[in-house]
């Protein structure tokens, strides 16, 4: 639901389930992990700590906090050289614990919505081999990858374009392939021609950086 619409009492308990209750259990369990400079920490975020989705805004800021939980503990651990303590990020895709209930996917071949023993599986896999950072499935380090590289508005455009938060028909990470693949092709086609249009002109170094500067422009307008 829109923000202004979520009960104040949803956004407290979203926010002591998701994120506080990690800051309890750690503050009671690390004091004896640094002294003995062993443990692991696993951290339960969500594809929505990384990517904001829309009418899902308390939901993401206590995912997106979850993340910022991890990255500065796991710096704080690091300086105090308690490198024995492990941690680890744990990012699932939708899962079917009842709260996505009724989501599908375009593709359930390869974006189904994931069984909690398969994700419970790929969290202890994760633990047994001191993994940093888990994203489920493994596509979703391809998308992360991709929001770090496109530009600010053409991301905002691959938002609006997957419509409102869950969708019930097709996913949010499907609706993001549908759009890129086109932005890719044009980017592709407008990259080729422009390098071959300015190699007559200047050098091969500024012919590249000129044409992947205006075929992302060109796209994002096309687009």
């Amino acid at each position: 639901m829109n923000l202004l619409d979520c009960p104040d009492q949803a956004i407290i308990q979203t926010i002591q389930v998701n994120i506080l209750a990690h800051f309890w259990t750690i503050k009671a369990f690390l004091p004896d992990m640094i002294e003995r400079n062993s443990g692991h920490i696993v951290t339960v975020s969500s594809a929505a700590g990384v990517i904001g989705l829309n009418k899902l805004t308390e939901y993401c800021a206590s995912k997106f906090a979850c993340v910022g939980l991890d990255e500065s503990l796991r710096f704080e651990l690091g300086m105090l050289q308690k490198h024995g303590v492990h941690m680890t990020l744990a990012c699932p895709y939708y899962t079917d614990t009842g709260m996505f209930e009724g989501a599908q996917t375009r593709f359930p071949s390869i974006l189904p919505v994931l069984d909690t023993e398969f994700v419970a599986e790929k969290i202890v896999q994760a633990i047994l081999c001191n993994q940093e950072v888990l994203y489920v499935p493994r596509i979703l380090y391809f998308i992360v990858a991709l929001k770090g590289i496109l530009p600010a508005k053409c991301w905002s455009l691959v938002l609006q374009f997957t419509g409102s938060g869950i969708c019930h028909h097709n996913s949010f990470v499907n609706s993001v392939f549908l759009f890129l693949s086109g932005y890719l092709s044009i980017s592709v086609c407008l990259f080729v021609c422009l390098s071959i249009y300015f190699s007559y002109f200047v050098n091969i170094y500024l012919s590249i950086y000129l044409s992947i500067y205006l075929s992302i422009y060109l796209s994002i307008l096309l687009c």
